[in-house]
């Protein structure tokens, strides 16, 4: 008999995935100041659960988040 509560019998959770589609690949900005803009858009998805945000980096500092699906 399995234990509910036992870790191997309990399915794992799958990382969700996330690609970026805006900034393109290979397209580079220069950031010159703080009042530069750009646009990111990303798709993210969970095979097993639910995305609630996805918040994007720029060299370990964050710079924006989006909760919109």
């Amino acid at each position: 008999c399995k234990d509910k509560d036992d870790p191997d019998t309990q399915p794992q959770n799958q990382s969700p995935s996330v690609s970026l589609i805006k900034p393109e690949e290979g397209v580079a900005y220069e950031i010159v100041g703080a009042d530069t803009t750009f646009a990111i858009e990303a798709n993210a998805t969970d095979s097993d659960g639910s995305i609630s945000k996805v918040e994007f980096y720029i060299n370990g500092t964050k710079i924006g988040e989006d909760n919109t699906a």
